[in-house]
């Protein structure tokens, strides 16, 4: 095969087939640039030359391609909606893309999209390498549909950074909930409003939340403490029991610098009288593992 040229298609974040043909690249010489890894099918008729990072990367080419695919005839949604805001995606399959009609009609499916009928609000993102803004449903109702489908910490995770990010607000989080009334999973994600709080910084932190109310104590989340060492805020602390919880997400820790930064912020908070307690992704989903940390440091 001759030595193709695919300059004007890699700035563009997707394309078509005809596209490609327009731009001198045959159906076949498609499928051999894709047999060979230089270019990525996201679905029928539909490429992208952009290396792949990880599967949230895929995620939102492979939803800007099935949005460009129905046409004006749906919006992104659910947690496809999720990823081209840039918002977190907890504990979800990604290997199907979600649409909202537009035009009224009924929902269907097709390899790798799930179309669905809807009434929700409707807004754009935007997308490195595509002019356009993309049609998605609101930021507020993706929040409220990726947790009734995948589940009320889903739904949380994702309202926590959106209000964090002042991309909707508890309002209109609860009007979504309100035009999702009668869908399955809407009664759970009801009571996962009540939690909602753009306070937590992290995924890892509105989890941990909802692991520490599941112990009975009275934790409040980003709390400044001053010491000697200088001005911080912890994750979670109980004034009452002079206990603070942080969660370890290990992405702080870029350095032998930011070990050392972080054993003068523990020293310094231990200096003023408080217990820390840390944890980690994996005993956040060991029933009991986080209230026995706390336990045996309270001990």
């Amino acid at each position: 095969m001759r030595n193709v040229d695919l300059t004007s298609l890699a700035g563009i974040a997707v394309f078509s087939t005809s596209q490609a043909v327009a731009d001198g690249i045959s159906n076949r010489t498609l499928h051999t640039l894709t047999a060979r890894r230089r270019l990525t099918r996201l679905h029928h008729g539909w490429y992208t030359a952009v290396g792949i990072e990880d599967d949230e990367h895929r995620h939102r080419l492979s939803a800007l391609a099935a949005v460009q695919l129905m046409d004006g005839r749906c919006v992104a949604s659910h947690h496809s909606a999720l990823v081209l805001h840039g918002l977190p995606v907890h504990q979800v399959d990604l290997r199907q893309v979600f649409l909202e009609r537009s035009d009224g009609s009924h929902g269907r499916r097709r390899p790798g999209v799930v179309v669905r009928a809807g009434r929700s609000r409707r807004t754009k993102a935007a997308m490195e390498g595509w002019a356009k803004p993309i049609p998605t449903v609101s930021v507020a109702d993706a929040c409220v549909q990726s947790g009734a489908l995948h589940g009320p910490m889903t739904g949380l995770v994702a309202a926590d950074a959106a209000l964090r990010r002042e991309l909707c607000s508890i309002e209109e989080l609860h009007a979504a909930a309100e035009r999702a009334k009668g869908h399955a999973g809407i009664g759970g994600i009801r009571a996962m409003l009540r939690r909602a709080d753009g306070r937590h910084e992290t995924p890892g932190e509105t989890v941990t939340a909802g692991v520490l109310r599941g112990t009975g104590m009275a934790f409040e989340p980003q709390v400044e403490i001053r010491t000697r060492a200088g001005t911080y805020f912890v994750d979670f602390l109980s004034e009452k029991l002079r206990l603070i919880v942080e969660f370890d997400g290990f992405e702080k820790y870029a350095n032998v610098e930011d070990l050392v930064a972080e054993k003068i912020r523990e020293d310094a908070l231990r200096a003023k009288g408080y217990r820390i307690v840390r944890v980690i992704w994996r005993e956040l989903f060991e029933e009991g593992a986080v209230a026995a940390k706390i336990r045996d440091v309270l001990a």
